[in-house]
């Protein structure tokens, strides 16, 4: 059976922190899946925390965000 495969987009460290414990609950339930981050914001660091590759270039921004 083919792998799944998630792709979690995040708008900053907030979102990366919240996709983080989503990954955590996916990998409990199951260990057949390939995961990855792309943090449109920031630098990901809590994906990196998590073993999330991280499949974009990332910065960060001076701001702290998109439009803040």
């Amino acid at each position: 059976m083919k792998s799944k495969g998630v792709l979690f987009l995040s708008n900053g460290h907030g979102e990366d922190a919240i996709n983080c414990q989503i990954i955590q609950a996916l990998r409990a339930s199951s260990s057949d899946m390939d995961l990855a981050a792309m943090p449109i914001v920031g630098d990901g660091a809590a994906y990196a925390r998590s073993g999330v590759p991280i499949i974009a270039p990332t910065s960060k921004m001076p701001s702290g965000g998109v439009f803040y």
